[in-house]
Formats: C-alpha cells, sequence, structure tokens
C-alpha cells in the first residue's frame, strides 16, 4: 500500500505538465463518491434479511483447546458486501483480501489456546474502510469535510479529505472504470 500511495504522490506532484484540461477536472464526481462511502460505511453492518452472514475466523477445536484461523470463504462473503457495492475497485479488494491473509498468518504462527478463551485479534476489532477505533467520530461529521487537495491524471485520482473540527485528514486514491469512479485506497495524511 505504501507503493501505491508514493506512486500517487509521484503523480501528483507531477500533474502540472501531464494533467487533463483543467474544464475535465473537477472534484465533485469524486467527492460524491466519498461521500457515498460515508453513506455505504454507516450502514455496512447491518444485515438485511437476504445477507449472507459471514465470520471472518473459524475455530478448530481439538479437545479442551482450539486454534483460531481466518476463515477464507468469510472472508469472500465480507469482501462481497464491498464488492456489490459498487464504490471499490479490485484493487481494493485484493488488497483487503491480503489485509486478512496476514492477519491469518499471525495465527497460523499463535499456539492453541484454551477453547472457553475469549481474546483479541489485532486487526480485526476495528471499522475497516476507516482503520479506525472510533470511525463515528468521522461518519458523524463527514458532511462537513471538504477536498482540500485534488488532481486527476488520465483515469487515476487523489483527493484529500478534510474535516476541520475533528483534525481528520483522509486520502482516497481512485481509478476511473468504465467511466465511474472507484476508490483504491482509504488512508490518512499529515
Amino acid at each position: 500500500m505504501k507503493k501505491l500511495i508514493a506512486i500517487f504522490c509521484l503523480l501528483f506532484s507531477v500533474q502540472v505538465g501531464f494533467s487533463q484540461d483543467s474544464e475535465n477536472q473537477t472534484a465533485e464526481p469524486v467527492k460524491e463518491i466519498i461521500f457515498q462511502f460515508f453513506e455505504w460505511d454507516l450502514k455496512k453492518d447491518s444485515l438485511t434479511p437476504n445477507s449472507k452472514k459471514y465470520s471472518l475466523v473459524k475455530e478448530i477445536i481439538t479437545g479442551n483447546m482450539k486454534k483460531l484461523l481466518i476463515d477464507k470463504k468469510g472472508v469472500e462473503l465480507y469482501l462481497n458486501r464491498y464488492r456489490t457495492s459498487g464504490l471499490f475497485s479490485e484493487s481494493y479488494l485484493n488488497n483487503l483480501r491480503q489485509y486478512f491473509y496476514e492477519i491469518g498468518k499471525t495465527l497460523d504462527n499463535s499456539p492453541k489456546i484454551e477453547k472457553s478463551a475469549i481474546i483479541k485479534i489485532d486487526g480485526l476489532g476495528l471499522d475497516i474502510p476507516l482503520q479506525s477505533f472510533e470511525p463515528e467520530l468521522i461518519l458523524e461529521h463527514y458532511k462537513e469535510g471538504v477536498i482540500k487537495q485534488f488532481s486527476v491524471i488520465s483515469n487515476k485520482a487523489i483527493a484529500q479529505f478534510y474535516i476541520k473540527n475533528y483534525e481528520t485528514k483522509l486520502i482516497f486514491t481512485l481509478s476511473k472504470i468504465d467511466n465511474k469512479w472507484v476508490i483504491d485506497y482509504i488512508g490518512y495524511y499529515k
């Protein structure tokens, strides 16, 4: 992901020489997708009756002990919620899949625990798209946010989204696929 940000920062810095006409560079379609993302993130965890339930972690029980593992089928069901929103690129979904598989590697290397034990798994107790334990601070105030800087190069965009009262500084990178902007990456900037 760091490479992706570095590439977009480089693209951002050479925008002056290679960007499209400024008439074609409006932030509104990108801001609209960002706002749609926040609206989706607010409601993503409320299951509708037809939604398939998923578990990101499965337990393998042996006697009084259990081993925790990432459930790859559960991960795919989880990713499908993102895919069906139409807001995210396959690149974003692949990075998210890799995120879970990295957690899985840590779980694979951890010892078995008592069957009755309840543990916290690093990386799973937070709002994953916003990488925050308190996403409410962002989600309740996103409408106060503004795009501070914005750049488009060909079919790629980068936007700095800022919520002043909460010093929230998000960065979004997007791709235009089939004439529609989709999110490639969400992170923070200083």
